[in-house]
């Protein structure tokens, strides 16, 4: 289990208690880090939230803690815009006793949309934890979903 508190992130997501997030996240007792492709969508397979898994893997306490890190400084970096699409390649699952909370993450449109029940906000990122995310997913030898042309 990883506890700690990064005092730059406040999930501004619509109707979910931003507190009751940071405590999953930051003390959750199953962490699964997930590779999605967008692109895919429609095949059979794996999913999260309706978007094909690619691979996940249980992460433990420092890569827990350097994900969390890393979101939440691209949080705290946003200037609150965001592109119209949505393509997540990247994705969270916490869960701490009964309670569990995924996020969808898209570095392609800056937004990170967050699921707790039936409730669900969205908040805006910067790209700049991409290359934290990928190279966790990487060492654990997940594959990841091609990036978009530019």
């Amino acid at each position: 289990m990883v506890s700690f508190l990064l005092g730059l992130c406040i999930f501004y997501a619509d109707d979910i208690d931003s507190k009751s997030i940071k405590n999953i996240l930051e003390n959750a007792d199953s962490f699964e880090f997930y590779s999605l492709e967008p692109l895919k969508k429609n095949e059979e397979g794996d999913k999260l939230h309706g978007w094909f898994v690619l691979g996940k893997v249980k992460i433990k306490c420092e890569e827990q803690k350097q994900i969390i890190e890393s979101l939440y400084k691209s949080i705290a970096d946003s200037n609150g815009v965001g592109a119209r699409c949505f393509a997540p390649r990247h994705g969270i699952r916490a869960k701490k006793g009964e309670e569990t909370v995924d996020l969808l993450v898209c570095f392609e449109c800056y937004k990170v949309l967050i699921i707790k029940g039936d409730k669900r906000g969205q908040e805006t990122l910067t790209a700049s934890a991409q290359k934290v995310f990928d190279k966790i997913l990487e060492k654990h030898n997940i594959t990841l979903a091609k990036q978009p042309k530019k």
